[in-house]
This record gives C-alpha cells, sequence and structure tokens, in this order.
C-alpha cells in the first residue's frame, strides 16, 4: 500500500492557535481536522511517511476505519467504480478524471478536484523496474478540501492497478479493468464547536502540512530499492484480472527485505 495526501482550497488557520481554538474556531477547522487525522492515523498504525510501503493494506483500511467512526465525522457515502483502461498513464489519468466523483451532501456541489486526484494518484506508479516489480498496486489518496465558507471534507480513495515492468526496465499500464474506490465525509463543526476542550486533549494540535506529509509514503528513487540482478528471479503473471488480490507492492517490500538480509 501506499498513500498520498493532499489538500485543495485555502488553509485560513491560524498558527498561533490555541489547541482548542482550532476546534472553536471555524476558520481554523482544517487545521483541526488534519490534527484528528493524525491521530487516528496513528491509532491505526497507518504511518506512510515513517513506515514506507506496507506489506499489505490491513494498516489502510484500520485508519479508514477510525475515519468512519469518529462521531464528527459525517460519513456521506462509498463507492466503487472500475475503470476500463485500454493501456498507458495518459489513458488512465482520463479514465481516474472522468470517473472520479465523490459523494456530496443534496443540494452542495464541490469545486471539481478530478484532475488534481488523478495526478495525486500517477504520481505514486513508479518509472523504472528500480522502484517495482509487475502486479496489482494499491494507491491511496487522503484528500481534504475546504471551501469559501470554510466547509471542509475529507474524501479517502484508493486505485487498484496493474502495471508491467517491461524487459528494459520500462514501466507499463496494459489494457485492463482498474478499480476506483471512494469514501466521503463532511465534518460537523457543531459538534468541534461543542465539544473544543475534550477534542484539544484527545486530539492534539498538528499543522496541516506535517499531517499531509506524514501521510505521503516516500518516493522509492534513491532510497536503496536496487534494480534486480541476474540473481533473483521473479515470477510475473501475464494477464491482469479484476479479482486479483494487489500484490505488487507487497512482493517489493518483502524483496526488499530479503536483499537486505
Amino acid at each position: 500500500m501506499s498513500s498520498k495526501a493532499v489538500f485543495t482550497g485555502v488553509d485560513r488557520s491560524d498558527p498561533n492557535a490555541s489547541p482548542i481554538d482550532i476546534y472553536r474556531r471555524r476558520d481554523n477547522h482544517a487545521t483541526a481536522t488534519a490534527s484528528i487525522l493524525e491521530t487516528l492515523s496513528e491509532q491505526a498504525g497507518f504511518q506512510p511517511k515513517e513506515h514506507g510501503l506496507y506489506s499489505n493494506n490491513d494498516p489502510f483500511l484500520a485508519f479508514k476505519t477510525n475515519v468512519k467512526e469518529f462521531e464528527f465525522f459525517n460519513h456521506m457515502g462509498s463507492q466503487t467504480l472500475y475503470m476500463s483502461v485500454h493501456g498507458g498513464l495518459e489513458e488512465l489519468k482520463t479514465e481516474i478524471t472522468r470517473r472520479y466523483s465523490p459523494i456530496s451532501r443534496i443540494g452542495r456541489e464541490p469545486p471539481s478536484r478530478a484532475h488534481l486526484m488523478a495526478s495525486a494518484f500517477l504520481e505514486q506508479i513508479p518509472s523504472t523496474a528500480d522502484q517495482a516489480l509487475s502486479g496489482t498496486w494499491s494507491l491511496a489518496v487522503v484528500a481534504l478540501h475546504t471551501e469559501d465558507d470554510n466547509y471542509t471534507r475529507v474524501d479517502i480513495s484508493s486505485v487498484d492497478v496493474y502495471i508491467h515492468v517491461n524487459e528494459d526496465g520500462s514501466v507499463a499500464i496494459p489494457p485492463q479493468e482498474a478499480s476506483l474506490s471512494e469514501d466521503s465525509f463532511e465534518i460537523l463543526y457543531g459538534g468541534f464547536l461543542h465539544n473544543a476542550e475534550s477534542l484539544s486533549e484527545a486530539y492534539p494540535k498538528v499543522d496541516l502540512k506535517t499531517v499531509l506529509d506524514n501521510l505521503t509514503t516516500r518516493q522509492s528513487r534513491g532510497n536503496g530499492v536496487r534494480r534486480l540482478g541476474s540473481g533473483h528471479a521473479c515470477h510475473t503473471e501475464s494477464e491482469p484480472t479484476k479479482s486479483r488480490r494487489p500484490q505488487g507492492l507487497y512482493r517489493l517490500s518483502q524483496l526488499i527485505m530479503d536483499m537486505d538480509a
């Protein structure tokens, strides 16, 4: 499991606001929301910056469950969409952009962020065999959005996509049916305002930039991931299918541990 965190909108948070005031004042709620996400991710053991590539997606699923169960995040819904990709990164980006449509509260139309989200997914795809093995990769994006009236929401999305490493070491996206899963949440401001003291104690203040950084997997480029030599055989499946369990990242992580042992 790989992850990237993004923020859109304008962060009006006062950097000098007290821990209680980040919950009491709506213009500080981007920081308040980020602070809650930080604690929920720590509780789930989902710390992509520190851990790197996860050998399975259990921590991510635990984090998503924590977000769903947080009483002042209103879960607006979930959906899984399938994308017919004819092949190539640009085709995948086009399909994600076309299909990305997080659930919104009735009567509210959020600004379009599809291009930004598509880029956030594609930035996690490795470019050479130095960083990848053929297989299905799971890519997650945690997005915190604000709007002009301080309306704040969180979208947690993931894409499962099969990548193939060519003999020349380049990475390709073959024709396939990839999947895009989305969960959407809106912040219940009244809960923040009326429970500011207890929330500030349970979810300590952390600045937005730090949280975005902590929820983003470090890129493997230059971090010691070595190209497979002739002494390291690798089995790769020939045909991607929708039902195949994500495993490319898991196998890469295991290989790195084996090589460094």
